[in-house]
């Protein structure tokens, strides 16, 4: 039976693995791997130098690249196709009619964002995954399925987070979050105590950054807004690239700093908050199916499992209701 390969299934005939531009992709990278193989035997039998070896390293990690490209833009067809399916389901924010009257390049490694400013004032973010960051490991849609994703994981935790809606396969706008990020109230010298992590609020946000093993929280992406809410921003680095958070605000959570192996240790939350969030979280299934995630809900739920063994609290700290 054929699966979605985000769900662990294998390739099917019309599928994206099986377009004609990643087969050739795989057979360039399978010749790059032979060629390579045989750089190797003759370097080890003294037949030729240490250059023809890197010369075959290299050729392979172009194919490689080459596959990427490859496999991102068979994504983006193909979500094209069915993007009635998943163009704005979130449908929590409207999008205003008309072009925006300013619009302000932001900062990113991995996604064009910008912030658009409409003639009413409404100011949103937009991002666009579409093939920026490829070449460094970044799938586009993966990226956007993230922050359509990860906002949902912070409600059931109890924080404020920003609405998206998603408008494209590898685009989505999300709310403007008025305040500034704790970055840079804490360079400016003034009080970001209260969304730091440590903090109540910055302990929630480490613990959502835990189970979706966010993989690029800073200071930078916490917004302190004017009633002194912490809202995660810049989510699209869950659930990818790390088996564990890369997260200041998720360390407490963990014995060590390793990415790759990490230990919950005894934590403050108790049963009953571990309990709660657990239902909140199965509860978003359907939304991680729908995306094709399936596997990325199941790694959400090892890993607030990991955590709720070691619940040792008395006192609640999770809202009864978020």
């Amino acid at each position: 039976m054929c699966r979605a390969l985000s769900d662990g299934g294998r390739r099917c005939p019309g599928s994206i693995a099986s377009s004609r531009a990643t087969q050739a992709a795989r057979q360039r990278k399978s010749r790059a791997r032979a060629a390579l193989r045989v750089a190797r035997v003759a370097d080890d039998q003294g037949v030729v130098d240490q250059d023809a070896v890197e010369r075959a390293q290299r050729q392979l990690h172009d194919a490689e690249v080459a596959a990427a490209q490859a496999r991102v833009a068979a994504r983006i067809a193909h979500d094209e196709a069915v993007a009635g399916e998943r163009a704005g389901t979130a449908g929590r924010l409207t999008v205003p009619s008309g072009e925006p009257v300013e619009v302000r390049r932001m900062q990113g490694e991995t996604a064009v964002t910008e912030v658009l400013t409409y003639a009413d004032g409404t100011r949103l973010v937009r991002k666009k995954n579409d093939r920026h960051g490829y070449d460094i490991g970044y799938d586009p849609i993966a990226l956007s399925d993230a922050e359509e994703l990860t906002p949902m994981v912070l409600q059931a935790c109890g924080l404020r987070a920003a609405a998206v809606t998603r408008t494209g396969p590898a685009e989505v706008y999300m709310e403007f979050i008025e305040g500034q990020d704790a970055h840079t109230m804490e360079m400016n010298g003034q009080d970001a105590s209260d969304v730091a992590p440590g903090s109540p609020q910055g302990r929630l946000l480490g613990l959502a950054d835990a189970v979706v093993s966010h993989g690029d929280r800073n200071k930078e992406n916490v917004i302190r807004t004017p009633k002194g809410e912490a809202v995660g921003v810049d989510n699209g680095d869950a659930h990818q690239h790390w088996p564990y958070a890369r997260s200041p605000y998720a360390d407490y959570l963990y014995d060590s700093n390793d990415l790759n192996v990490r230990n919950a240790v005894p934590n403050d939350y108790t049963p009953a908050d571990m309990e709660r969030l657990g239902q909140r979280l199965a509860k978003l299934r359907p939304e991680y199916v729908r995306r094709r995630r399936g596997d990325w809900h199941d790694d959400l739920m090892r890993r607030h499992g990991e955590l709720a063994a070691q619940a040792r609290g008395t006192v609640d700290l999770i809202a009864a209701t978020p």
